[in-house]
């Protein structure tokens, strides 16, 4: 079922009540993914990343472009410990993006902050791991680098089967945020959800009783008689003077 937009989150303190569209925040979904894409934009366009990293797939090794993805992400938590075992006392924190063919076999681009890898040595991990000596290593010289990597993989459709993310991350690579929280804010406890639209949640708060503003992005905010009464004598009573 896609609830995207149909549910939503509600919140009510005092006389004051919320109604916001819950979303689906999938890749597929055409509202939430152009969200999706400025927001992890706007997160990695401040990473101080150092490397462009692409691994490959060998298509002979595996029957369908489906059935190599669990395999080749397995392989890249390896390859990780086998650099990190190579660097122990380096830093080496990652952010990966999977990308398709046009006949569908996944490869993988991963911006890392970390030591330097010689390319020759990545290769013959990754064709241990995977059977797929193709890889391509390569230092990104700016911050513009890392704008333009970003740019031009996050402008595709998502690259990933059904079960799993587009994109993933190493724990610390966001400066000790994880990657959820970054692209998806918390949320209160105070928060509910409802089996139902902003819209019908507001119809049902009863109009007659309360002011209802809408705030846009199919969002709505009640506030009860009292609590508006509040708010306007507020706003008519004249301001303090300065002391002299």
């Amino acid at each position: 079922m896609n609830y995207c937009g149909a549910w939503s989150l509600v919140k009510d303190e005092d006389g004051l009540k919320t109604a916001v569209p819950l979303r689906c925040h999938s890749w597929s979904c055409p509202y939430c993914a152009p969200r999706l894409k400025k927001r992890l934009f706007v997160a990695l366009r401040g990473t101080d990343a150092t490397t462009l990293l692409t691994l490959t797939c060998n298509p002979a090794r595996w029957p369908s472009p489906a059935a190599s993805f669990r395999p080749l992400s397995v392989a890249i938590n390896h390859l990780v410990k086998r650099i990190r075992r190579l660097c122990p006392s380096a830093e080496f924190e990652y952010f990966a993006i999977w990308e398709s063919t046009k006949r569908g076999w996944p490869h993988v681009h991963i911006i890392f902050r970390g030591p330097f890898l010689p390319q020759q040595w990545v290769s013959q991990q990754w064709y241990e791991l995977t059977g797929a000596p193709i890889v391509d290593v390569r230092f990104l010289h700016s911050p513009s680098d890392v704008t333009s990597f970003i740019a031009s993989y996050l402008a595709k459709a998502p690259s990933a089967p059904k079960g799993f993310k587009r994109y993933r991350s190493s724990r610390h690579f966001f400066k000790n945020r994880p990657a959820a929280e970054v692209m998806r804010p918390h949320c209160s406890a105070r928060w509910t959800i409802v089996q139902a639209s902003p819209l019908a949640v507001a119809q049902g708060w009863g109009w007659a009783q309360m002011y209802v503003v809408p705030l846009g992005g199919g969002a709505f905010l009640g506030i009860d008689a009292a609590r508006a009464a509040s708010i306007i004598e507020h706003l008519r009573s004249p301001p303090l003077s300065e002391s002299a």
